[in-house]
Formats: C-alpha cells, sequence, structure tokens
C-alpha cells in the first residue's frame, strides 16, 4: 500500500514539473501581435512593437509592417528601432523583461502578455 502512495506522489511531482517547462518552452519562438491595448495616458514600452522573437534568456523586439508585391503580401521590418532585452521567469504565470513584471497567459498558438496598464495578444508564426 505505501509503494501505490510513492508512486502516485512521484508521478504527480513528475507532472508538475512538465508542466512548469511547457510553459517556457511554448513561449520561445516567434510571436506576430494581432491586438495590443494600453491604459489612456500609459507608455508601456513593450506595446510598440509587434514582433517578438523570444529565445531562452532575451527577446529582440522590432515592428514590421504589410506589403503587396506582384500580389504577393509579404512583411517589411523596420531594423532601427529594434530592441534586445534579457528575461527571467518570476513564477510559472509572470517574466520581469527590463525590470517590470508581465502576466503570461499561453497555449499552442496564442500568447497573451500583460500588466496593469496594458495587454497584448500575439499568434505564434514560427
Amino acid at each position: 500500500m505505501r509503494k501505490v502512495g510513492y508512486i502516485s506522489v512521484f508521478f504527480i511531482t513528475i507532472l508538475m514539473i512538465s508542466g512548469c517547462s511547457s510553459t517556457k518552452e511554448l513561449f520561445i519562438g516567434n510571436w506576430s501581435a494581432l491586438q495590443a491595448s494600453q491604459k489612456e495616458g500609459a507608455n508601456e514600452e513593450l506595446s510598440h512593437y509587434n514582433y517578438w522573437e523570444v529565445r531562452d534568456k532575451e527577446i529582440s523586439f522590432s515592428n514590421y509592417y504589410l506589403t503587396k508585391e506582384n500580389g504577393i503580401e509579404t512583411k517589411k521590418f523596420n531594423n532601427e528601432n529594434r530592441k534586445k532585452y534579457e528575461y527571467t521567469w518570476d513564477s510559472k504565470a509572470e517574466i520581469v523583461i527590463n525590470k517590470k513584471v508581465y502576466k503570461v497567459e499561453i497555449s499552442k498558438n496564442k500568447l497573451t502578455i500583460s500588466n496593469n496598464n496594458m495587454e497584448i495578444l500575439f499568434e505564434k508564426v514560427d
């Protein structure tokens, strides 16, 4: 009977650990903003960027605009305003970027980053 209890605790622990890492793994990739909103009078720097390239410990922020050439729509990136910041996980659902805490809600292809002043909804594009 004790063996069953220990085995159950072991499997629950494994599930909890793998759940935490999957959120972090899902976060890594390229994200394109679908929608952004900000409180009136707020000036959140992150809301100024519509394309995020998330790596293990840093995020590259940039902007793109869509152009149409010969009937084909393509993204053109503005590399002049590109920024990079390191980030850390404050908890399973919060990250710290440039000394500010942001709430993270993530699924396979959707990401929402928010704080008291703004919210950005992303779609995974890689």
